[in-house]
């Protein structure tokens, strides 16, 4: 809906360096970027978005970064925590 507001924006005013970006986390930039794809006026990549950064998780016994080897992407904080 909002990819549909801005390229109408677009038009209307006849601006079409309108720019539009969103904050996206690591956990939803790729598909986010795939749903996008398909409005070309919008831009790509990092024209379209900035990623939250990233926390690591901690052990609790001395604080160093956490590994888990059969899923590393459970190393990492969720987005927004």
């Amino acid at each position: 809906l909002i990819a549909k507001q801005v390229e109408s924006m677009k038009t209307e005013f006849k601006v079409k360096d309108l720019k539009f970006m969103l904050m996206n986390s690591f956990a939803t930039s790729k598909d986010t970027l795939e749903a996008l794809a398909k409005y070309e006026s919008l831009g790509k990549g990092d024209d379209l978005e900035f990623v939250q950064n990233k926390a690591p998780k901690v052990t609790a016994s001395d604080f160093s970064p956490a590994t888990w080897e059969k899923e590393p992407s459970n190393e990492f904080c969720p987005p927004g925590h």
